[in-house]
Order: C-alpha cells, then sequence, then structure tokens
C-alpha cells in the first residue's frame, strides 16, 4: 500500500510546489507623451479590469462592470477619482492646474484609462512622480512609469515601498 500512494503523494507535492510558485501578476503600465502642439501631457494608464473594479469598488459604491452592457452610470467619475487619489505628478516642482479624464476603453481584461494635463512648459526640465495605484489591494504591485518628451524616453518602476520618483530631462 505504501508503494502506491507514493506516486500519489509525490503528484500532490509537486502540484503544490507548481501552485506556491505561480502567482498572479500585480501591474499597471503607465504611458505620458509630452506633445508641445498641444502644451500638455497626455497620459494613458494600462490597467487590469478586474483590479480596477476591485480597488474602486472597496470605497463603496454598485459594481462597476466594465465593458459590459449592465456598466455603472458613474464608472468614469469614480476611476478618474481614483486615479486623482492614488497618482501625482508635478512639473517642475509645481502641481498642475488642469488635469481631465478624456476617457476609457475596456478590451476584456484590460482598461485603458486617458488623463490630459494641459499648461506644461515646453522646456519642463523634472517631472515628480507618485504613483501607488492598486498598492492597496496588491502588496506585490509594480506600477511602470515609461515618459516621453522632445524624443528623450526615460522610465521609472515603482511599487508599494517606492511609490515616488523624479525623471530629470534638463541634462538632454
Amino acid at each position: 500500500m505504501a508503494k502506491k500512494f507514493y506516486p500519489y503523494t509525490s503528484a500532490i507535492f509537486l502540484l503544490l510546489a507548481i501552485s506556491a510558485l505561480a502567482h498572479p501578476l500585480f501591474l499597471s503600465i503607465l504611458q505620458i507623451d509630452h506633445n508641445r502642439e498641444t502644451r500638455g501631457l497626455e497620459l494613458t494608464f494600462k490597467l487590469f479590469s478586474d483590479d480596477l473594479e476591485r480597488a474602486v469598488e472597496q470605497d463603496g459604491g454598485a459594481p462597476l462592470k466594465l465593458g459590459s452592457g449592465h456598466e455603472a452610470p458613474d464608472a468614469d467619475g469614480r476611476i478618474f477619482r481614483y486615479i486623482r487619489e492614488h497618482f501625482g505628478i508635478l512639473i517642475d516642482g509645481v502641481k498642475p492646474d488642469s488635469v481631465a479624464f478624456v476617457g476609457k476603453e475596456v478590451d476584456l481584461e484590460v482598461t485603458w484609462c486617458y488623463v490630459e494635463i494641459s499648461g506644461v512648459p515646453d522646456d519642463f526640465a523634472i517631472l515628480d512622480i507618485t504613483d501607488f495605484i492598486f498598492c492597496d489591494i496588491a502588496e506585490t504591485q509594480t506600477n511602470m512609469v515609461h515618459v516621453k518628451t522632445r524624443g528623450i524616453k526615460k522610465s521609472l518602476m515603482l511599487d508599494g515601498f517606492n511609490y515616488r520618483d523624479s525623471l530629470d530631462f534638463s541634462e538632454e
């Protein structure tokens, strides 16, 4: 009997070991493009829809049901409020006056949220970025930030312990 039990035990331990190594990916990606013609920053947040729903819904209110025929009518406002509370930017040490939610697109598992910041100086030097989106729901959350201005591309990787950093474009 011990010999018959042994192969099953090995298989169970193997499955437990594999499941212990497997873990969900908690990642968001933010692309910031400087549009010199409009003197603005165009922000595109790429967020997993289930994480976005969980994060926004934790403050109460009806389920968002993103991308469904039953999407909450106040979904955009609630999403923008969450972004404003968990993301911030200073341009040369100054908080922007005009930040607008342009909209969102939901495609199966991913939601793209579009935000515009206007009145951005053409020759700004420093962007101070705070991004702790989803850090309140996932301890291992990582937020990648990519910035493109004046043909220069720079990136940051932020998380719940290191959620604020700066990018210096003055040397370019």
